[in-house]
């Protein structure tokens, strides 16, 4: 939460998603992100990421398996 709010301060029109295992936020805690619940699945961050960015992102996710390590 308090990372957010850093980031709002110093990049008002970043998209930030809250992506959390915790049920329940504190109360006055709620900063009116878009939030993905743990455990979500690839789906369900491709969905969000591209609500939030405006753009189709399936195409530039790459699978950690998949990638070739340095």
């Amino acid at each position: 939460m308090e990372l957010s709010k850093h980031i709002r301060q110093a990049e008002p029109n970043m998209p930030i998603i809250l992506a959390t295992g915790y049920a329940d936020l504190l109360a006055g805690d709620d900063p009116g992100l878009p939030r993905l619940s743990k455990p979500y699945r690839r789906n369900e961050l491709e969905t969000m990421l591209a609500a939030v960015t405006g753009k189709q992102t399936a195409a530039n996710i790459v699978s950690i398996s998949s990638a070739k390590r340095a």
